[in-house]
């Protein structure tokens, strides 16, 4: 069974759902980390932002089977803003000692009213290289509701369709997001993923994510005087 496994925004908000932009100047740390019957997976991602319309995010992960063996991959996704609320990537990751990348476009959006925020991430992943393939099709939607400014409740539908043929899947991931601090430089998601059908199966999420700024600072405008000297005595 193989788990989509994503990072969040830069506040709290879903567990897989990328979010917004990272922000001119700001760099994110992002761990993640799950189990499920078959294993446990981490990854570390790290984010930074360079003006308000782009950011680079980077990815180390690995994967640990229960009954022994691991992998571990790296991932590279820039993103471009065409919007405050919407953004295009372009998603490749690689196992190291295997001959093919796995690569693909992505669209992240996500937009609020009220206390309502939805997130929706929609992609394609395919092998290149002596292996290829078409791959998946995969979705994120994620509806979002904020309990106060500091806590919300999510339950994401993450539908995964191959297109080379074979059953489409839906997991459904409901969850709760915690922000530690007013800005939202802090926070957290935890989520439960169930998988319903014939590939049954569940898995248990937590994803964190602490930005920071890299200390631009706005330029200092000093005031003119523009008192006139009085006239010198005669």
């Amino acid at each position: 069974m193989v788990w989509l496994n994503l990072a969040t925004g830069a506040f709290a908000g879903s567990l897989n759902a990328w979010g917004l932009a990272t922000g001119d100047g700001v760099v994110a740390v992002m761990p993640f980390a799950s189990v499920d019957g078959e294993g446990e997976f981490s990854q570390m991602y790290a984010a930074i932002g360079a003006g308000d319309r782009f950011d680079l995010n980077v990815g180390a992960g690995t994967q640990v089977a229960w009954s022994g063996g691991s992998a571990s991959t790296l991932e590279l996704l820039p993103r471009v803003f065409v919007a405050d609320s919407l953004g295009l990537g372009a998603h490749v990751l690689w196992t190291p000692g295997v001959d093919e990348v796995v690569v693909g476009p992505e669209v992240h959006g996500e937009w609020s009213l009220g206390l309502f925020t939805f997130g929706a991430n929609v992609g394609w992943l395919a092998s290149v290289g002596p292996a290829s393939a078409l791959g998946d099709g995969w979705a994120v939607f994620a509806p979002e509701l904020h309990l106060s400014d500091r806590m919300s409740v999510f339950c994401e539908v993450d539908p995964t369709v191959p297109l080379a043929g074979g059953r489409s899947e839906v997991t459904f991931v409901p969850g709760v997001g915690a922000s530690f601090d007013a800005e939202g430089a802090h926070s957290a998601s935890l989520g439960v993923g169930v998988l319903p059908g014939p590939s049954a199966g569940w898995n248990v999420g937590l994803a964190w994510t602490s930005t920071f700024s890299m200390g631009r600072r706005s330029p200092t405008i000093v005031a003119e005087d523009d008192t006139e000297a009085a006239p010198a005595s005669p």
